[in-house]
């Protein structure tokens, strides 16, 4: 149903009549009052629903990749707004990650189309209006920003349909790049933009997401007082890679719980069996809080086992072949703890597997990297500072030729031999007793708290 705008004119003359006319002719509207003031425009009518993503039911996410071209979304609540999170692990057709929403367009009205959006690693986000039912899917609307930096932008566009069509398409189609593509405040309006959104083209007035800028709650008196450390550089490549390296994955930990659409509670107990592991891993022991990630161990039985603890992991939702893969994070110390960072073969088949790192909580000065392959593993150990007494970042870069592991972004061991040529995904855990670090005896201290700042995972060019 078209929408009549209705005036109340005097008769000011040929003046009034020409200005009308050329307003009509410009495709805009003039409104004048009986008393010749002009008011303000009508306000906002929203073509759409849920824009904020407050509740998503309106919103339909499809990823059609396969294991070599997928994506993830996740909703979260960073900044006092909510956002929306696409991550695309391996570029293919723009469509293949697509989120869209259907609504009805009324030919012959004005129509103002915004959104914002951030990539840190620079992607297309292309956007289109077209018909949801019709054989060839005719186009409306089609436009492609490259979306880049960590700063938010305000795309703006207005236009004018041709036809009513009750079943239009509102989609953004996100997959042509690899990397993290965050979204905000979708409006498609009829009339005036709500004032809080900023001009086409300038940065939002939504805040950047929060990154940590002071160490989280201490730890138990037991273990060592964590020294201040800085908050780590957020716009600076670790100096292992250049800038060809495109950003793939990151979570800064800014929420205020776990991403449980990126990440999965590590429910299945991942080496527990043949390790002698005594923990079990629940949802409960994993949260989020100043800017951390806290995986938390206590001396709590849960289903059969003396301990509860925290794995997350990232299987089904994000994986990669080669790139360069970084946390920072604070360990706990006591004996028979066993924080790790790792990456595991997406077939689960015990083989190969990169732990960037591992500790035994009852010697912090001392940390393994470790690479297993299915001829055997190759290890380095690190002997130095108390890497319980504050936040160090540990990485590792892997290239088909060699894998390389990096502590506070020195290199401290590299592997050439046996090099896996597969997709791998993320793990972080805090075990408990084991084979190898042995069980906890009277000095541990519970609850134990292994804080991480963020993850991030960059592709390989």
């Amino acid at each position: 149903m078209k929408v009549l705008q209705k005036f109340s004119v005097r008769k000011y003359g040929i003046v009034t009549c020409v200005l009308l006319c050329l307003g009509a002719i410009i495709g805009g509207h003039t409104y004048v009052t009986a008393q010749g003031t002009t008011p303000s425009p009508p306000k906002a009518q929203s073509l759409i629903q849920d824009g904020n993503f407050q509740q998503f039911e309106p919103w339909t996410f499809i990823n059609r990749g396969d294991a070599s071209s997928f994506a993830s979304l996740i909703k979260t609540n960073q900044g006092n707004a909510m956002r929306l999170v696409v991550h695309v692990n391996t570029p293919y057709a723009s469509w293949n990650a697509q989120l869209r929403q259907s609504f009805r367009l009324v030919g012959g009205q004005p129509v103002t189309i915004s959104y914002q959006a951030r990539s840190w690693n620079g992607n297309e986000v292309n956007l289109v209006l077209q018909d949801a039912n019709g054989p060839d899917y005719t186009e409306y609307f089609n436009k492609t920003e490259f979306v880049e930096g960590s700063s938010w932008n305000t795309y703006t566009y207005t236009f004018t349909p041709q036809i009513d069509n009750p079943t239009t398409l509102i989609a953004f189609n996100m997959a042509s790049e690899t990397g993290t593509i965050w979204l905000a405040n979708v409006q498609v309006v009829t009339g005036s933009l709500t004032p809080t959104t900023p001009v086409a083209g300038a940065t939002a007035t939504l805040p950047p997401i929060a990154q940590p800028t002071a160490a989280p709650t201490p730890t138990p008196e037991t273990q060592p007082t964590a020294t201040p450390t800085p908050a780590p550089t957020t716009t600076g490549l670790p100096p292992a890679i250049d800038s060809s390296w495109k950003m793939s994955f990151d979570d800064e930990f800014s929420d205020s719980d776990v991403n449980w659409g990126t990440w999965q509670n590590g429910g299945q107990n991942w080496g527990s069996g043949g390790n002698g592991e005594q923990q079990e891993y629940l949802a409960g022991e994993c949260s989020e809080a100043n800017g951390t990630l806290q995986l938390q161990a206590e001396n709590k039985s849960a289903n059969g086992k003396r301990y509860s603890s925290c794995m997350v992991n990232t299987l089904g939702t994000f994986q990669q072949t080669y790139g360069y893969f970084e946390f920072r994070g604070k360990i706990p110390q006591g004996q028979g703890l066993w924080p790790a960072f790792w990456l595991y073969n997406s077939a689960l088949s015990g083989a190969p597997e990169i732990d960037v790192m591992e500790n035994l909580g009852n010697n912090t000065s001392t940390y393994y990297a470790t690479y297993h392959s299915n001829s055997g593993q190759q290890q380095q150990t690190y002997n130095g500072v108390n890497l319980a007494n504050g936040y160090h970042t540990y990485g590792v870069k892997w290239t088909p030729d060699a894998i390389t592991f990096y502590l506070d972004n020195v290199a401290v061991r590299t592997v050439t031999s046996n090099i896996y040529q597969g997709p791998m995904f993320l793990l972080i855990n805090l075990a408990v007793g084991g084979n190898w670090p042995g069980s906890p005896n009277a000095s541990t201290s519970f609850p134990s708290t292994f804080n991480v700042d963020y993850v991030r995972v960059y592709a390989m060019p």
